[in-house]
């Protein structure tokens, strides 16, 4: 036994290569190796399994695995007691059929395809499971749809025969193995003729409850493709489906389901969507219309999926346009609070709006221009490692063919189609507009899986830094920084490839749509948000490089910080506020700098907490080759998020008094804003923080603060309202335990904001919505960064305040398009308390990601601009850059589908070229390098101290003013020297008052005044002037007083 166990570890420790199995094998045959496995211990077994797998993935070591001694292994261990054995001959089946047809044709000659029977029964999943992929292995080949499917006597033949006496899990899983095996072209017919359809359509059309529900996800996923959508939309399929909408004890899951299912089959078939749509009565659109009304996101986004779907057809399209209050809903959603929802309606109404392409345009295409912009970006960006991954553009071969396909299919169009929809692409899988959705999808599975494939190396990679940061060595300090910035560098890239991806996917449709008239860019495209290249979990990762870096700071200075340390939010906060807005694609490059210095503050959990995501079950070990199912990204999602949600709800007047009090930066202005941490609900003891800040300006001494007290949401209303018991509340909260001087912090809060709500009827008119990361020690409030996301600012404003509960919009509340407002960058703060500037790194990172940094920047301010700009007489200085962007975006809107298609296909489409504004901008002096956009203000005291410089410069002209007066009285050859001086005067006097009004305008057009030292407001010969008029009065008073004394001397 201790031969071949050594051989194998030896063989599975180096390079999986030819030489090394020839030595394996030299010195342990394959036979040998399979008689040693059958009777190893389980810490035996494990080198033993993995040599086995690695041999049989090398071609030249293939055939050894079908010799006699090989064969009868295998035999015997798939009836095996042990589970071991029999997933350990399951996994070297589904190797050994994936070599290609060669390799398929083998096992079928020794018939070892037949073993999948009863490994696919097994009672244990992972055996059933990988005996499943052997089988579409093989069908992959023409030899294996033969024998496997085609043949009499075959495996899908002997599978039907025995479903009816399987219990329900074997049942289920022959019959999603049916399901993946049909969505082979040349496999679904021959599937559909023995009636492996109609088990699985009968599965989900019993009185079964339990195996009714175990079959939703085996109707999805024949729902999923167009072989499948096709045989759903036959017969009585559809009346069939419509039934259960009926029933009212149908459960939700089965619900979504069937209408996600009836919306596939009336946009495929004009027939079903006749009887689907026969009146708004019938069930699939009172389902549609019920789902819309839940507020579930994945009920609300199945009904809008549903809805685009089914007006894929002119029957559905014109039922549903004549629908006016589904119409409606429809309209409003597009600017619901949710994301999701909002996003989802866009892509359904993009599907639905008819896209027509000029009809006077060639259709050349010209090589490299499709997505010019795009391969800048990664040729850019993207390391050479990623190159290859990377959507094919311009040189590459595929560019040409579907250069081709485009130019091809064009040709095929006697008359251009103003509306060619998904709809269409289904009934032309062998034309080239089919050709180029296999290259879509070829193109996206390749994707899915180096993005899947990248973020599991990253994560176990930082998962084993994790483990190695516990002891360090002092020589082994600086080369584990090395080896963490790397991962570091790793995330940073993955995240730019899944947003140049995406811009690539969306570009390439898009311009396919432009050149054919076709519309269905936004069906593809919504569809990414699906895909696993999408869903990557960049919190993991992030999470982790914060706990690598924590563990080596540790590893240098023990007791960095307690890690049970849970933070808290404090009741006041007092600090110096520098903010930032930094571009969407540099949010990740930002974070990995930061933890770098400074751990993630997790809102309620400590660094043990964070450090669960170590534990060996943290991360699931998914097949990323194939769809992943609803349990596996469920599983996959995790719960450990780096960004919270956070709202608040402010409050003004109608007349927005409190809004001009801040912008005018008034001493003592006040602002109150209701805010709360993660989902709101409206549960009733959800925590809510009644904040106050009140603004100091710097020359009163005092300092701008944030103070703050909570209420559970129950009692949010009263307060509002001027109804709730202060005196009683604190006397409740006194006598619970909390600690009295937490009650003397909060109770005069309390009642200086219900006083001001009541004083000043202020009522809830901005919400604003975002992701924040927060970045500091758990148990010091000292320095602080913040990074604000994906924010969205929401209209709170009623003409009557809000007269009833709830407090503030619900998810279920209808809005208007121009209610919601999304801004385009994250914002960065960086608070400091007790401590003068930033840190040097912090600098140069703000530098390297071209962060700009925002005087006075307001959320408040920004919503109230542009949600209510009626109600505000002053903008905030930045403004007038968001206005020219919106109007930009706008522009463009207009230009699309009017210009000449060729010569918008020779166009350089720019990457995100108005995803945010083109801001207006300097460079930060004192070399911090990173970019300002300060508030062109008029600063009073530079104007008054110009004023100061004027009447002193005046003063300095009136003594020789009065020098000239004096001489000019003397009389004789003094005269001349008095008109000098009178000449002089009067120049200097016009000098300075040209000078003063040069420095006002300067003053006036500066961008700002004190910061920039650089720029002198001074006339350096100025001060000599001044004092050339002064010598020459202190020159002659002294000349004439020398003149006065010697005459005296004389005459005495």
């Amino acid at each position: 036994m201790a031969l071949p166990v050594t051989a194998a570890k030896d063989f599975i420790s180096g390079p999986r290569v030819a030489q090394a199995a020839r030595k394996l094998l030299d010195s342990c045959p394959l036979p040998q190796l399979c008689e040693a496995l059958a009777t190893a211990s389980a810490e035996d077994a494990e080198p033993l399994v993995s040599a086995l797998e690695g041999l049989s993935e090398i071609e030249e070591v293939r055939a050894l695995f079908l010799g006699d001694g090989v064969a009868d292994f295998l035999t015997r261990g798939a009836s095996a007691t042990e589970p071991r054995l029999r997933l350990t001959v399951a996994k070297l089946l589904a190797h050994l059929a994936s070599g290609g047809e060669a390799s398929v044709g083998r096992l079928l000659d020794a018939g070892l395809f037949n073993l999948c029977e009863p490994l696919l029964l097994d009672e244990e999943t992972g055996v059933a499971e990988t005996a499943a992929k052997a089988v579409r292995a093989g069908v992959a080949v023409p030899p294996g749809q033969q024998a496997l499917v085609a043949s009499s006597g075959s495996l899908t033949e002997v599978l039907l025969r025995r479903l009816p006496e399987l219990p329900d899990v074997q049942r289920i899983r022959v019959l999603a193995l049916f399901v993946q095996l049909g969505r082979v072209a040349e496999i679904f017919p021959l599937l559909e003729q023995q009636g492996a359809f109609e088990k699985v359509l009968g599965s989900f059309l019993t009185d079964d409850l339990l195996l009714k529900l175990n079959a939703v996800e085996l109707m999805d996923a024949l729902g999923s493709y167009e072989l499948g959508q096709e045989f759903l939309a036959r017969s009585n399929v559809p009346q069939k489906l419509e039934a259960d909408l009926l029933d009212p004890y149908c459960d939700g899951s089965v619900r979504l389901c069937v209408t996600r299912l009836l919306g596939f089959i009336a946009g495929r078939s004009a027939a079903a969507a006749e009887q689907l749509l026969r009146s708004h009565e019938a069930p699939f659109p009172q389902s549609i219309a019920g789902l819309l009304d839940s507020r579930d996101v994945a009920a609300r986004l199945c009904a809008i999926h549903a809805w685009a779907t089914a007006m894929l057809q002119t029957k559905g399209l014109g039922f549903f346009l004549r629908w006016k209050p589904m119409l409606q809903e429809m309209v409003s959603l597009i600017s619901a609070t949710q994301n999701e929802i909002a996003k989802g309606a866009m892509d359904a109404w993009a599907i639905v709006l008819e896209v027509r392409a000029p009809e006077d345009q060639d259709v050349e295409l010209h090589s490299g221009s499709l997505a010019m912009g795009f391969t800048k970006a990664v040729a850019k960006e993207a390391p050479e490692s990623y190159k290859q991954y990377y959507l094919p553009f311009g040189h590459m071969r595929k560019y040409d063919e579907l250069k081709e396909l485009v130019a091809t299919l064009a040709r095929q169009e006697p008359e251009r189609r103003s509306r060619l929809m998904s709809a269409d692409f289904m009934e032309m899988p062998n034309q080239p507009i089919g050709q180029f959705q296999e290259i879509l999808r070829a193109e996206l599975k390749k994707v899915n899986q180096f993005a899947c494939v990248k973020h599991e190396d990253v994560f176990l990679g930082l998962r084993r830094l994790c483990a190695s940061c516990k002891r360090l060595s002092p020589e082994e300090v600086e080369p584990m920084a090395k080896k963490i910035r790397g991962l570091g560098e790793e995330i940073v890239h993955l995240d730019t490839y899944v947003r140049l991806n995406y811009m690539g996917f969306q570009m390439l449709t898009e311009k396919f749509d432009a050149c054919l008239g076709t519309s269905g860019s936004p069906l593809f495209v919504s569809g990414l948000h699906c895909e696993p290249f999408c869903n990557i979990r960049f919190d993991d990762i992030l999470i982790l490089l914060g706990l690598a870096w924590a563990r080596w700071r540790s590893a240098q200075a023990p007791a960095e910080q307690s890690k049970d340390a849970t933070w808290k939010p404090p009741e006041s906060f007092i600090r110096n506020t520098s903010k930032y807005w930094v571009q969407p694609d540099k949010v990740v490059l930002l974070k990995t700098r930061i933890v770098e210095h400074l751990p993630y503050l997790i809102f309620g959990a400590s660094q043990s907490e964070q450090e669960k995501l170590l534990e060996p079950f943290a991360l699931l070990d998914l097949e990323y080759s194939g769809g992943m199912d609803s349990q596996a990204m469920n599983a996959y999602a995790g719960t450990m998020e780096e960004s919270q949600l956070l709202s608040s709800v402010y409050f003004d007047s109608p007349d927005a008094i409190s809004y001009q009090e801040r912008i005018r930066r008034e001493e003592g202005a006040r602002l109150v804003r209701f805010r709360w941490y993660g989902e709101n609900n409206q549960e009733d003891d959800k925590e809510i923080y009644i904040e106050r800040k009140i603004h100091h300006e710097g020359w009163g001494g005092a300092k701008s603060a944030k103070e703050r007290c909570v209420l559970p949401q129950s009692d949010v209303f009263d307060f509002m309202k001027g109804k709730f018991d202060i005196e009683a509340y604190f006397a409740k909260l006194a006598a619970n335990g909390t600690k009295e001087k937490t009650i003397k912090g909060m109770k005069p809060i309390a009642i200086e904001v219900n006083k001001m709500i009541q004083e000043k009827k202020l009522q809830p008119i901005i919400r604003t919505s975002y992701y924040r990361c927060a970045f500091q020690l758990a148990t010091d409030n000292k320095v602080r960064i913040s990074l604000d996301t994906q924010m969205s600012l929401l209209n709170e404003y009623q003409a009557n305040g809000h007269p009833n509960k709830p407090w503030c919009l619900v998810g279920t509340d209808t809005l208007q398009r121009d209610d919601i407002y999304r801004f385009p960058y994250a914002i960065l703060e960086i608070k400091l308390q007790d401590v003068s500037e930033a840190p040097l790194w912090l600098r140069q990172t703000l530098n390297d990601i071209g962060a700009i940094q925002v005087h006075k920047f307001s959320k408040f301010q920004h919503a109230m601009a542009f949600l209510h700009p009626q109600r505000v007489p002053i903008l905030p200085h930045w403004h007038q850059d968001f206005d020219e962007w919106h109007k930009a975006k706008e522009e463009r809107k207009l230009r699309v589908g009017k210009g000449n298609l060729s010569a918008m296909l020779r166009s350089e489409p720019a990457v995100d070229d108005l995803a945010v504004p083109n801001v207006s901008k300097i460079v930060a002096p004192h070399g911090e390098g990173h970019f300002l956009k300060d508030m062109e203000n008029l600063d009073p005291k530079a104007v008054f101290a110009n004023e100061r410089t004027l009447l002193h410069y005046a003063e300095k002209g009136m003594y020789v003013a009065a020098v000239a007066v004096v001489v000019l009285h003397q009389g004789g050859r003094y005269k001349v020297l008095g008109g000098l001086l009178v000449a002089m005067t009067a120049v200097y006097y016009v000098w300075i008052l040209v000078a003063y009004f040069q420095r006002l305008d300067e003053i006036k057009g500066r961008s700002k005044v004190v910061k920039n030292r650089e720029a002198r407001l001074d006339w350096s010969i100025g001060p000599l002037l001044a004092a050339t008029m002064v010598s020459v009065v202190l020159g002659f008073s002294l000349y004439k007083g020398w003149h006065g004394l010697l005459q005296r001397h004389e005459l005495a």
